[in-house]
């Protein structure tokens, strides 16, 4: 048996075990299904484990690590958006607990919700000093703040407490060779590729390269641009790719109901090439969300821009292999002006520096998003 994967099996045994003896409390069993939710994580079945954790809150609505760990299978799975929610609520419940900050910082810091990061990073730290974890996540936040001085010290408290923090060493190395330290970049990076091999993939994902230390100067006109400059822009001709038609589907989640209206195009071998959805969650304010495939620059952003009129920006809230994605908050103003809409335009770049702009049809969204949609699924 693969020694890597039997301890995750037997812990969802015994933890099944637990859960199906009828004998059990409800603190205990809401320990069992957080216990086995963990395995399921480290098994990377990040739905089942998901599904586990959401028994263990409903039996014990105060159990903060249960909030974290699925916190940390909603960041697993690229969906910042409630990883942020559930690691508030962690940090709440228990606000003397250093990871829950952490984690919060470092997912916040991939959402590009750098100034809250670095709150949330500085309370970790208050509350256990000199932890590695936490100087590598704000040297992150730093780096993508483009405060490379504050970056490289960062690393470099994180790697005296570490010394084969590969994380650390790689963000250290993108940071100097940002710098114009070349040599020192390079040796970094050479380091933290011996310890860990998957490094670079690691880092693309986080929406940083080495290419990026080299070019990044010169396309960004500043740290905090979340959107293309706008005359690379206005010099790229819109493709049409010939988008889907407009389909809405429903679905429960948490008693409430969540519908997305849809316009898309995959490729042959079933690959987003762009998407555009409108999010409708009960209770709750609609949102945009556009999508872009995998390894588009996250620092440029994206915008949107509806029949010619002023364009909008928003950074990416998550980027991983099944693509990148960015959301725009709508007000009620917006929506009426989508409605009427005949065309919408999403822009963004990659990390090849290439633009990306494709257009989008907007016959036959107002009718798809006003009526009652489909494949109602109640979770």
């Amino acid at each position: 048996m693969n020694k890597e994967k039997a301890s995750p099996d037997i812990q969802i045994g015994g933890c099944t075990t637990v859960i199906q003896s009828g004998k059990e409390t409800k603190k205990n069993l809401a320990i069992a299904f957080n216990n086995r939710g963990s395995a399921y994580d480290n098994n990377k079945q990040y739905d089942r484990a998901i599904q586990d954790y959401d028994q263990a809150i409903k039996l014990n609505p105060n159990y903060a690590i249960a909030f974290f760990n699925r916190g940390r299978a909603y960041l697993n799975k690229g969906q910042y958006d409630h990883a942020i929610q559930d690691y508030d609520q962690a940090t709440k419940l228990a606000p003397k607990n250093a990871s829950y900050w952490n984690g919060r910082c470092w997912v916040r810091a991939l959402a590009g919700q750098l100034d809250q990061a670095l709150k949330d990073c500085d309370e970790s730290l208050r509350l256990r000093p000199n932890d590695a974890h936490t100087l590598d996540s704000l040297g992150l936040v730093h780096l993508k703040l483009n405060d490379l001085d504050k970056a490289i010290a960062d690393y470099d408290a994180a790697c005296k407490v570490n010394p084969k923090f590969a994380d650390a060493l790689y963000g250290r190395g993108i940071a100097k060779r940002k710098k114009g330290d070349t040599d020192g970049g390079e040796a970094d990076m050479t380091a933290a590729k011996a310890i860990d091999a998957k490094i670079v993939e690691t880092f693309a994902g986080y929406g940083l390269s080495p290419s990026q230390a080299t070019q990044q100067e010169a396309s960004v006109p500043s740290s905090r641009s979340s959107a293309p400059q706008n005359d690379v822009l206005q010099a790229t001709q819109s493709i049409d790719l010939h988008f889907s038609s407009w389909a809405k589907t429903c679905t429960i989640r948490d008693s409430k109901k969540i519908c997305l209206t849809t316009s898309s195009r995959y490729s042959d071998s079933n690959k987003l090439l762009a998407a555009v959805t409108m999010i409708q969650t009960e209770g709750e304010n609609d949102w945009i969300r556009v999508g872009f495939p995998s390894g588009m620059g996250l620092p440029f952003g994206t915008r949107l821009i509806v029949d010619q009129q002023k364009p909008l920006t928003a950074p990416y809230v998550y980027c991983e292999i099944s693509g990148c994605v960015a959301d725009y908050k709508i007000t009620t103003e917006f929506l009426k002006r989508l409605q009427k809409a005949t065309k919408v335009v999403i822009q963004g770049i990659d990390m090849q520096g290439k633009m990306l702009s494709y257009t989008v049809s907007f016959a036959g969204f107002a009718k798809a998003y006003s009526g009652p949609g489909t494949d109602i699924v109640v979770q």
